[in-house]
C-alpha cells in the first residue's frame, strides 16, 4: 500500500528537482514547494531538513511502513526466511511504486546536479550514511548476515535497482523479445504468478477486463507511471511497457546466475503484444 507520506515525499522531490534544474537552489523557497504540494512549512521539515535534501530525495531514507515489513520478513525462522534478495526486491518495488519516477524526473535530477555541483557531495555523503544504516538494520534482524556480507549484498542490489529503473524508464532500448517468442509454459507460469503484463489490459471490453481483474491479472503494475510518450510509442508497436517489478526480478535472477551457475539459463522477461 502506498501511503500518503510516500506520495507527499515523492511530490516534494519531483518538484524540487524540476525547480532546481530550471533556476538553481536559489531560484525558489521552501514555502513555494509547500504551497505547490499543498502542505505546511512545518510538515515539509518532517520529510526533509533542507531544499538540498528534497532535491536528492534520500535524506530521510525509506518509508517506515516498508521497513517494518522488511524487518518482519528478516526475523522469520531460518527455515521460513526467504533469500535476502527476495525481501530486498519487495522493498524496492514498494519504494518505486510510491516514488513513481519518470524519465523527466531523472533528467531533472541530472540537470540539477550539473547546475548545483555541491549537491553531488551531499548525495554521496547521504547515500553512504543511509547505506550504513540499512546494513546495520539487516545485521540486527538477520542472524545469517554479518556486516561484510550485508554490505556486499546491498551494494550489488543497489546497482541492480539502478539498472532496472533505467531500463524501465527507457524501454525503447531494452533488448527483450516479444511475448510471442517466449516458451508457452514459462509465459503461462509467470502469468499465473501475476508477473507479466496481460495483453490488451487497457483496451479490453469492460466485462472481460473486470473478469481478468477478478483473477488478479490486471491492471498492469506500474504501467501508469511510465512516461506518456514512451508508453504510446510502445503501444503503437504492439507492445506495452514491462512493469518495473518484472525487470528488477529478471535482473536479480541474472545476477544470481553470474555468481552461482544455474542448472538452466535464466529466460528473458517478455513484452506482451496488445490486441
Amino acid at each position: 500500500m502506498i501511503t500518503k507520506q510516500l506520495r507527499t515525499r515523492a511530490a516534494l522531490t519531483s518538484l524540487a528537482r524540476r525547480l532546481t534544474a530550471a533556476s538553481g537552489l536559489a531560484g525558489f523557497t521552501v514555502q513555494q514547494l509547500c504551497d505547490e504540494v499543498g502542505i505546511s512549512r512545518r510538515t515539509f521539515f518532517n520529510y526533509f531538513p533542507s531544499k538540498e535534501s528534497a532535491v536528492l530525495g534520500i535524506e530521510n531514507g525509506l518509508d517506515e511502513v516498508l521497513l517494518d515489513r522488511f524487518v518482519v520478513a528478516r526475523r522469520a525462522a531460518p527455515g521460513e526466511r526467504r533469500d535476502l534478495a527476495d525481501d530486498l526486491i519487495d522493498l524496492a518495488i514498494g519504494h518505486f511504486a510510491a516514488m513513481s519516477p519518470s524519465a523527466s524526473d531523472i533528467d531533472d535530477l541530472v540537470t540539477a546536479l550539473q547546475r548545483e555541483p555541491k549537491l553531488i557531495t551531499t548525495m554521496i555523503q547521504s547515500g553512504r550514511a543511509e547505506q550504513q544504516r540499512f546494513v546495520d538494520l539487516v545485521v540486527a534482524n538477520d542472524s545469517s548476515q554479518d556486516h561484510v556480507s550485508a554490505e556486499v549484498a546491498l551494494v550489488l542490489f543497489e546497482a541492480l535497482v539502478r539498472v532496472s529503473i533505467d531500463s524501465y524508464l527507457r524501454q525503447a532500448d531494452v533488448p527483450i523479445p516479444f511475448a510471442g517468442s517466449a516458451p508457452d509454459p514459462l509465459r503461462e507460469s509467470l502469468r499465473a504468478e501475476g508477473r507479466v503484463p496481460i495483453p490488451f489490459a487497457g483496451s479490453a471490453p469492460d466485462p472481460l477486463r473486470e473478469s481478468l481483474r477478478a483473477e488478479g491479472r490486471v491492471p498492469i503494475p506500474f504501467a501508469g507511471s511510465a512516461p506518456d510518450l514512451l508508453r504510446e510509442s510502445l503501444r503503437a508497436e504492439g507492445r506495452v511497457p514491462i512493469p518495473f517489478a518484472d525487470i528488477l526480478r529478471h535482473r536479480v535472477d541474472l545476477a544470481r546466475g553470474l555468481f552461482t551457475p544455474a542448472p538452466t539459463p535464466v529466460p528473458p522477461i517478455t513484452q506482451e503484444p496488445t490486441e
